[in-house]
């Protein structure tokens, strides 16, 4: 007898059951050990391992523990935001990273890095230096008390040779009514205090007052001091095809500023701060040596680039925790 024939249901595609995909688990392992295998040759820690520099920092009497950090008495953070406004007005081409997540403004703004530690050690030579000259012109009262006014600091510049090759270009544009404290995001109780604890050089001398006029013209010359450093700092940066003001670029362009003393206390101060952030000093016999100045820069770059996005994370963080802590304050 013929064997009856029997009819199979097709299986529609629902029915079916999903074909399993062997994952090879070597091969997982390898690619998630490539990725830390990069991470350890780049030298890059990240946010959650690496430990801001400012961290251990006992920040005293100063404004924070960035300023603390650099042994200097004015507030970096301060000088660290005028920084940022100035230069907001210039965008940087860069080349962005594939996995990038800032947005356009900040991956063209022009990055700060240490500059600002540079620039406060300048501000503070030039408010010794000028405060230490006119007192000598100042006048003693009754009390004891040596009181420098406008006129004193105005003839100051006139007559100091170092002065006013720098700043004496500047006389004219000086605004008496002017208010210039307020443009540097500085303290009138933070200058005043370094001023009798520092301004004489050789000492503190509590005697010593500015009179309103006084101030206003030395907030004036520290003011364009900022605008001169910052403006030729970016252009050496610009030279050099980098994208970022670092603390080198202020320190070189001292040169191209001042003269006689005034720029070697200049160029001490700045390098002790710098040697202090970075952790090293630029030897001064080297300055007027060309091939081992290359020769060091050719070794140091490679490190610096590196620790560059470290540094300014460092700051960006302080500068943070700065606000939070100087909320409410007129400089912040």
């Amino acid at each position: 007898m013929p064997k009856e024939k029997t009819t199979e249901k097709k299986k529609s595609d629902k029915d079916k059951k999903p074909t399993k995909v062997k994952i090879d688990d070597k091969s997982a392992k390898k690619k998630d050990s490539s990725k830390k295998g990069d991470s350890k040759k780049s030298g890059k820690k990240s946010d959650k391992d690496r430990k801001s520099k400012f961290a251990d920092v006992d920040k005293g009497d100063t404004a924070n523990k960035a300023t603390a950090f650099a042994k200097l008495h004015f507030n970096v953070i301060s000088t660290q935001k005028w920084l940022a406004a100035y230069y907001k007005k210039y965008k940087i081409e860069r080349k962005k990273k594939t996995d990038a997540s800032d947005d356009d403004e900040k991956d063209n703004r022009v990055r700060i890095l240490n500059a600002h530690f540079a620039m406060t050690a300048t501000d503070q030579v030039i408010c010794s230096t000028l405060v230490t000259a006119a007192h000598s012109s100042s006048k003693k009262e009754s009390a004891g008390l040596y009181t420098i006014t406008e006129e004193n600091m105005i003839n100051t510049v006139k007559l100091s040779k170092d002065l006013h090759f720098t700043f004496g270009r500047f006389l004219d544009s000086y605004d008496t009514d002017g208010n210039y404290c307020p443009q540097l995001q500085l303290k009138k109780e933070e200058v005043t205090k370094f001023i009798e604890t520092y301004g004489v050089t050789g000492g503190g001398n509590t005697s010593i007052y500015l009179d309103s006029g006084a101030f206003n013209f030395l907030m004036y010359i520290i003011y364009r001091n900022r605008v001169l450093l910052a403006e030729s700092a970016f252009q050496m940066s610009q030279y050099a095809k980098k994208s970022s003001v670092d603390d080198r670029a202020i320190l070189f362009s001292l040169r191209t500023i001042y003269c006689g003393n005034l720029l070697k206390t200049m160029f001490s101060k700045v390098d002790e701060v710098s040697g202090l952030v970075r952790g090293t000093n630029i030897d001064k016999e080297d300055l007027d040596d060309e091939s081992a100045k290359k020769g060091k820069n050719d070794k140091k770059s490679k490190k610096e680039s590196d620790s560059e996005e470290e540094d300014e994370d460092d700051s960006e963080q302080e500068s943070d925790s700065d606000s939070d802590e100087g909320s409410g304050s007129d400089s912040d």
